[in-house]
Order: structure tokens, then C-alpha cells, then sequence
């Protein structure tokens, strides 16, 4: 038993006395939650062991929560559908008082009483579903063969409304129970398609939903943000958010599985301009039991998600998944935020066997505010927003935490560009077997009291994939990473990372009997071909087709359709049309073999295009005028980055640190008359390469006119090759101003000295899309 200390609490409870004990077990599929009333004087561990003769495993130690005198945890790695006895075990053996308990993993199917097919008939745009089923007689909703559910009548009225109004969802569900929504194909909804509230025992499975939401416009000269296109609105709306396509809200024993989400009618901004706001594929709101598995959440450069699944009240304590919660199996892609929010309560939350690629963060666990929450075996891979830009895999960025806050975090393959994690010291983090590998791919602050660590292979050291550029990130055999790691769960060696062993099934973990030899393919520029082969594994055919977003229409996947028989192969040929390919270095996207029964398995696809912004981006319909530094530092104040070069038009200079702004007639004072057209908005760019840090070289000071000069911020820059970055008014982290109204006549902007930094050529521009790096 001494091999599962390490992955203890030390857990010595100041309190000798006993109140009153009762233990209470909350099952979902895939593991257990457990609470236990009352104190303990001692270690505590959990066991459990599959029926009654099973091999007792220990699992991870509870929280010890001294102001609500109770011990929570959850055991993890159970099979679905099956019966388990538990105890809960204090260092000397013994079981604590009513501290032994049975359970059932949950399981599918549901048995249902009752069909309803949605048709032309009984379908008109809005459905509201308040159906009383019960435990053994559900209410099953589908659709009539090739029926899609729309809602034409609301389209006139979505872009002009900027309240966010649930009851205008496409299908609301109130205060009802034991109600199936099985196979439906959603085109449209207003802020949701799927509004489900104040109910109970609501499964969504194996829909293909698409085009709801907001679109609206980018309003750069308020935060960046997307805004109604007509209309009125408050100085304290902030722009469209919360444009999930499924919402669920003040409801338990929630199930979303097997569901394709994908093309939302609106799109996030990026960090560019604010905090990113925009559509989810999935929103949770105070639930309780919650599963999210086997589902496809695809945006795309043209319409990211904020986050794929986003959480209500980040630092409340019922906020987020609130409290036991299930989610794994699903592919998460393409937002410009983090791929999942699990912020807020976090008590007894299990986030495992997912694969979550091309967003800023990965997993969000910052605000922790009652705990613990569980991370584990998860793909975390190819990060960066629209911009390619990364931050944090495991995202800490918090300033509170709850006082009891504890995450394990073991068994996951974080990998590429990207930061890791942070260690915060009030929130503890018991980091195990993990792989943290590629540049700047660190645990800061592991240092700190509140981070337990063991059997982790850090990126200093190359884990040796197998064949990561196909998407293959289990272990090679000379992998550093094999039986790294510490026992976890009755392993007794377990390999680092998300593989744990040859025998790990791929990411992300789904119970589909069809295998690819490749889960990600890149496309070198000028290749247009590359094939996959699926292989069925399993008794019964497979009856597939191809499903990809409507953005991704610059390929093409062939055969589109068929069926693969047991013990056969199919060769997929993805072919490219780079006709279609956008003005940017990298295209990205992404397709399904999709089954019938809604699995899949996911691919990504990045194609390198071989275009390359030129150093003046603007389009002849475009307004634009160009100021080089070089020539207006008439009297040579600033070094230059190139003094062979002299002031070429693409030249750059270095501006010193100043704390003040230079003052009228000063030297260090650059100014460049212009003319603009017509009264409008307009963008500050600049075009730099900075070092590092950015973050002490990334602003200078500047106005118009005869305005005072003020701190401008290049809006977020990076470091590395030069590239046009917006200037912001500083007036906050997460709100920025990107736009600046000029009325038409003549100008003159004016520069001067602040951060040590590189500037190039400056642009001011009525099209801030024509400067948007997207790598």
C-alpha cells in the first residue's frame, strides 16, 4: 500500500472529534463521486473494486474540507454499466464509520416509451418541450427521415436584437424529465439552438447542429467585439457571448454525447481587440451530474469559438460543471479562447480522454473554487488561436481560488508550441506522469508548496513520438518516457503521458471499432494529395460518411460515403483546391468519418500555402497610407536596425526606453501629415519584430493632432520575424480600442519613445482585416 502515498494529500485534521458520518455516491459512466460528513484524524484513501470480488484499487486522497466538515473525492478508470463496492479507508486499514458503500455505473440505452418524429407537420421554427417521462418510460424526440429543423421566421429579427433572449432558442426544454433528443439535424436558432432549463434527466445525442447564433459587426471602435447591425443598445452591452449551441442551465443528470457542432453563424474575435466573445458550442450554468462524451465541437478560422465549451461563473462556487461531471471522448477544435472552461465549482469534476487542438489554452482550470477536479489522459497538441497564438495548456491565470482547491492533473501528452501550466499558491496542484514537451513548454513555479510532482517528463527531454506529424503521439520504443511514471490506480509503471501503455486506445477514447493510421495531416506547400487508410476492427460493418464544416470547402475527402466490413480497409485520398485557399501562411481544418450512431473518428488537416503577407496589405478598394520612421527621424535620433540599408521604405529603428513623453519640438517627437477621404474609423498598425520579453517592448507613445500623446500598445504583439501589429489605447488588459474616428481633411499622427522597442513602417487604414496575421 506504500506505493500510493506519493500520490497523497497529507490530510491531518486539527479536529479529533467525530460529528456525525454519512457517505453519499454520485456514479456517472466512467467513475465516482463520493462525499463523506464528518472529520477524520488520519490519512484517508478510497477504495474500490469491481463487484464483489474484484482486486481493491486505491484511489487518489479527498479533500479535507474543514469548514464543511467533509471528505470528496472521486474514484476514476471504472467500466460503464457496472456494480462496485467502495470504502473509504483510513492509514491503519480500517474503514471509516458508514464509510463503505455500493454503486452502479450508469450505462445506455434508456427505455422509451414514447416517440415523437418531428415533420413539416408539427414543426414550425420553435419547439418547447415541458414532458413529465420517467425512469422507465423516456420521451424520445427524432425527425423524420432528411427533415432539417429550421427557423426562417426568427432569421429577420437576429441581427438587429442585442439581448440575449433563451426563449427564442429553436428548442427550449423546461422544467421537464427523462426527455431524449435523438438525430436531429438543426439549421439556425437565434443565441441557442438547444435551451435546456430547470429540468432534469435531458439527453442530447447524435445531432449534427450548425448556423446558430449572431453574427452581427465587428465594432472596432468599441472593443473589437461583435455587435447588432442595427438597432440601440446599452453602453453596458459588450458585445455579442454566450451563443452556445447548446445551453444548459439550472438542470442535473444532463447527458450531451455523439453530437457534430460545427459552423456557428457568428465567430469570436481574437485577443487582438479584447477577451474573446462570441459562440460556444456548449454552455453550462449551475448543473449538477453532468456528461459531455464522444462529441465533435469544429469551428474554423472563419467562425472560432470563444471556447468550445464555455462556463458560467468562473469564480462562483456552483460555477462552470459545478459539481460531478463527466467529460471525455470528445474532439474539441479551433477556438480563440480555450478549448474547454472547467472554471467555477470543480467539485468532483473529471475532464479525461479527450483530444483538444488549435485554441490559446487548452483546459481552463483557473478558479477552483470548492475542488477537486480531475485532468487526466487527455491530447493537448498543435495549440494557437486564428492568429497562432498560445498561452497556457493547462490555463491557472487566476487570482483566487477556493480555500480548499486541489487538481489532479496526471497522464496527459501536452505537446507544441504553448506554455504549460502555472503553479499558483492557492491552488494545489498534484501534477503526475505527465509530458510537457516542446519550447517554452514549462511548469513555472513548480517550485512552490502547492505543486507535488512525480513521474512527469519535462521538455527538456524529448519524448520521441512515434509520429506526431501524423498525429501519433503514443511512444516510441526508446522513449525516455516509458514506465516513468508513478502508479496511479493499481498501475504499477505506468509510461508517461496520455498513452500509458502499447495497449492505450487512441484519442480521442470512443467505443468505435473503426481505426485510421493517421489522426492529423499536414500538407507540405505545393502538395495537393494525401491518402488515410480506416481499418474495421470490429463484428458488423461500419456504414460511414465524410462530414467536414462549410468553411473547409478547400478540400475534398474521398469516398464521401460507404461502408467498411469487418476485417476490411478503406483508403481515404484528401485532395486540396488551393483556388480556395485564403490570404494567410496556414489553412486549417479538419473532417470526420462519421457513423451512423453519431461516433466518429476525427482528422485534422493543415495545409502550409506558400503565401506570404506583402509588406503593404492593403486591397485597391482599401484605404491606406504608409509612414516610415527612418524618414521622418530627419535628424537621426534613433539607431538603426540596418545602417548599410539607409531609409528603405521597409527599414526599421530602435526606440529607446522613455518614461515620459517627448514634448512638442523634442527630437524623439516623429510626426507625418496625412489625408483620409471621409469622416470614418480608422486602424493604427505598425510593423515590428520585437524581442523578448514582448511585454517590455510592445508600445510606444502617440495622438493626433494636437491631443496629448498617449501610451499605444502593439495589440498583442509577439516576437520573431516583423509583422503588422494593431495599436491600442491602453485603457484596460481585456478591453482595448482598435478603431479611431477621423474626420476628412488632413491629420497629423505623431510618435514618440516609451518601451524599448523596434518599429517599422506605420499604417492607418479603414480595413483592419487586410493587416490580420492569421499563422
Amino acid at each position: 500500500m506504500k506505493r500510493f502515498f506519493i500520490l497523497c494529500f497529507v490530510l491531518v485534521s486539527a479536529l479529533l472529534g467525530a460529528a456525525e458520518a454519512k457517505l453519499q455516491l454520485v456514479p456517472l459512466f466512467r467513475g465516482c463521486s463520493y462525499y463523506w460528513s464528518g472529520t477524520a484524524g488520519q490519512d484517508v484513501l478510497p477504495y474500490v473494486r469491481e463487484g464483489k470480488t474484484g482486486k481493491w484499487v486505491a484511489g487518489f486522497a479527498p479533500v479535507h474540507d474543514l469548514e464543511k466538515l467533509e471528505l470528496r473525492g472521486c474514484v476514476v478508470y471504472l467500466k460503464e454499466d457496472t456494480a462496485y463496492e467502495f470504502e473509504l479507508r483510513t492509514s491503519d486499514g480500517k474503514v471509516l464509520p458508514e464509510g463503505c458503500g455500493v454503486f452502479r455505473t450508469l450505462g445506455t440505452p434508456v427505455p422509451v416509451a414514447k416517440t415523437i418524429v418531428l415533420d413539416e407537420k408539427n414543426f414550425d421554427g420553435h419547439l418547447t418541450i415541458n414532458d413529465q417521462g420517467s425512469p422507465k418510460g423516456w420521451i424520445r424526440y427524432t425527425i423524420k427521415p432528411g427533415f432539417v429543423l429550421t427557423n426562417p421566421k426568427q432569421a429577420v429579427f437576429k441581427e438587429k436584437n442585442f439581448r440575449y433572449h433563451t426563449s427564442s432558442a429553436m428548442i427550449n426544454i423546461r422544467n421537464a424529465k427523462y426527455v431524449l433528443l435523438d438525430g436531429l439535424v438543426i439549421r439556425g436558432g437565434m443565441s441557442n439552438a438547444i435551451h435546456v432549463e430547470k429540468s432534469s434527466h435531458i439527453r442530447i445525442a447524435n445531432c449534427d447542429i450548425s448556423g446558430w447564433g449572431r453574427a452581427g459587426v465587428q465594432r472596432f471602435d468599441l472593443n473589437g467585439r461583435f455587435y447588432p447591425v442595427a438597432g440601440e443598445f446599452p453602453k453596458s452591452f459588450n458585445g455579442f457571448n454566450y451563443d452556445a449551441a447548446i445551453y444548459l442551465k439550472n438542470s442535473d443528470n444532463l447527458l450531451v454525447e455523439r453530437n457534430y457542432i460545427h459552423d456557428p453563424l457568428g465567430r469570436a474575435n481574437s485577443w487582438t481587440y479584447a477577451h474573446p466573445a462570441g459562440p460556444e458550442a456548449v454552455m453550462v450554468h449551475v448543473v449538477r451530474s453532468t456528461v459531455i462524451r464522444y462529441n465533435d465541437f469544429v469551428g474554423s478560422d472563419a467562425h472560432r469559438f470563444n471556447d468550445a465549451v464555455e462556463g458560467w461563473g468562473n469564480f462562483h462556487p456552483r460555477g462552470g460543471f459545478n459539481q460531478d461531471a463527466e467529460i471525455y471522448g470528445n474532439f474539441m477544435i479551433f477556438c480563440n479562447d480555450d478549448n474547454i472552461e472547467l472554471d467555477g465549482g470543480q467539485q468532483n469534476v473529471r475532464c479525461f480522454g479527450n483530444r483538444f487542438e488549435g485554441a490559446l489554452c487548452g483546459v481552463s482550470i483557473q478558479g477552483c473554487m470548492t475542488g477537486p477536479s480531475y485532468v487526466y489522459n487527455n491530447l493537448i497538441s498543435d495549440m494557437g488561436d486564428e492568429r497562432g497564438e498560445v498561452n497556457l495548456f493547462l490555463k491557472t491565470a487566476s487570482s483566487r481560488s477556493g480555500k480548499f482547491a486541489a487538481s489532479y492533473i496526471f497522464g496527459n501528452t501536452f505537446s507544441g508550441p504553448g506554455r504549460g501550466t502555472d503553479v499558483l499558491t492557492h491552488h494545489k496542484l498534484f501534477l503526475y506522469n505527465n509530458i510537457f514537451d516542446g519550447r517554452g513548454n514549462l511548469v513555472e513555479h513548480a517550485e512552490l508548496p502547492s505543486a507535488v510532482m512525480a513521474g512527469n517528463l519535462l521538455n527538456d527531454i524529448s519524448p520521441r513520438f512515434r509520429n506526431p506529424s501524423a498525429g501519433d503521439y503514443s511512444l516510441s520504443p526508446d522513449s525516455p518516457a516509458r514506465k516513468r511514471g508513478v502508479p496511479v490506480a493499481g498501475d504499477e509503471k505506468p509510461d508517461a503521458g496520455a498513452f500509458s501503455s502499447d495497449s492505450a486506445p487512441a484519442l480521442p477514447l470512443r467505443p468505435v471499432p473503426v481505426t485510421l493510421n493517421c489522426g492529423k495531416m499536414v500538407f507540405a506547400a505545393g502538395k495537393t494529395e494525401m491518402s488515410l487508410v480506416a481499418q474495421n476492427t470490429g463484428n458488423v460493418p461500419a456504414e460511414f460518411r465524410i462530414a467536414q464544416n462549410r468553411d473547409f470547402d478547400w478540400f475534398e475527402v474521398l469516398p464521401a460515403s460507404g461502408k467498411i466490413n469487418p476485417g476490411e480497409n478503406v483508403t481515404f485520398t484528401v485532395k486540396l483546391d488551393p483556388a480556395r485557399f485564403a490570404k494567410q501562411p496556414l489553412m486549417r481544418g479538419a473532417f470526420l468519418v462519421r457513423f451512423a450512431d453519431g461516433l466518429s473518428c476525427p482528422v485534422s488537416v493543415y495545409a502550409k500555402t506558400g503565401w506570404t503577407m506583402p509588406l503593404k496589405p492593403h486591397g485597391e478598394k482599401d484605404f491606406a497610407v504608409y509612414f516610415n520612421p527612418e524618414k521622418a527621424d530627419v535628424k537621426r535620433v534613433f539607431s538603426r536596425l540596418d545602417p548599410s540599408r539607409g531609409p528603405e521604405e521597409d527599414g526599421m529603428v530602435q526606440l529607446p526606453r522613455r518614461g515620459e513623453p517627448a514634448k512638442p519640438g523634442s527630437p524623439e517627437r516623429l510626426s507625418f501629415e496625412f489625408e483620409v477621404p471621409k469622416d470614418g474609423l480608422y486602424g493604427i498598425f505598425v510593423r515590428c519584430a520585437l524581442p523578448e520579453p514582448v511585454g517590455l517592448h510592445d508600445s510606444f507613445f502617440y495622438s493626433f493632432d494636437d491631443q496629448p500623446l498617449r501610451r499605444g500598445d502593439f495589440s498583442p504583439a509577439r516576437s520573431g520575424e516583423a509583422r503588422w501589429f494593431m495599436v491600442s489605447e491602453a485603457s484596460g488588459h481585456q478591453e482595448s480600442r482598435g478603431a479611431f474616428f477621423l474626420k476628412a481633411g488632413r491629420h497629423v499622427l505623431h510618435i514618440a519613445p516609451r518601451e524599448e522597442t523596434q518599429i517599422g513602417l506605420i499604417a492607418i487604414t479603414d480595413n483592419h482585416y487586410a493587416f490580420e496575421y492569421k499563422n
